[in-house]
């Protein structure tokens, strides 16, 4: 925050990915085809919960795992909820509350506990991919449900698609291409180094 302030003292345009802005303004944040990063974030959620409805039933057990220490993981986590709750009244939410001080050992100790509290549970929502390389997919292996429950995790790293193929920990991925947000980064930045305007809508990066 005090770097944001001293560039804008200094007359420096700042450009944030994945980020939110303050009030007043410090930076000129990215906007995606769904408009603001929150809201990306909330869609990813939904069609996460939707992937998952697609592999249960209408009254179907799911476990998520969920961030509290980011308020956009937060959003995505709304996104997941709001969508399970309106497409199937029925299913349970099972809520893991982390932050990411517990990735490794800690939370894998934490799914692995919610994997036994729930042997019915048919898939798992995981907000980004560190959390199956270094915690969830090592917990579900060893809990024995590589083969039973579906898992959908968000990014598209290549260590995720290895963990796919090998059926070890997880099902599916959403991903969208992260170099898009740095083309965009770039662009903006080079537009208000030369006075040009940004249309936040008509210079979004595309991404949805």
């Amino acid at each position: 925050l005090l770097g944001r302030l001293k560039a804008k003292q200094a007359g420096i345009p700042v450009i944030g990915i994945e980020s939110q802005d303050c009030s007043p303004s410090l930076e000129s944040v990215i906007t995606y085809a769904d408009g603001t990063y929150a809201q990306f974030a909330n869609k990813i959620g939904a069609d996460a919960a939707l992937y998952l409805l697609s592999k249960g039933n209408a009254s179907s057990k799911f476990i998520e795992l969920r961030e509290t220490d980011s308020q956009i993981l937060l959003d995505a986590s709304a996104g997941f909820q709001a969508a399970l709750k309106q497409y199937c009244p029925k299913c349970t939410n099972v809520v893991v509350n982390f932050t990411v001080n517990d990735l490794g050992p800690s939370l894998q100790q934490k799914v692995q506990q919610a994997l036994l509290r729930n042997p019915d549970a048919a898939g798992m929502f995981e907000p980004y991919d560190d959390i199956a390389t270094t915690s969830s997919a090592a917990a579900v292996v060893a809990g024995g449900r590589a083969n039973t429950l579906n898992v959908v995790s968000v990014g598209g790293t290549p260590a995720i698609y290895s963990l796919i193929r090998q059926k070890h920990g997880v099902s599916a991925e959403l991903v969208y291409n992260l170099n898009w947000e740095g083309w965009t980064a770039a662009d903006w930045l080079n537009r208000l180094m030369n006075g040009q305007p940004i249309d936040p809508k008509a210079d979004s990066s595309g991404i949805s």
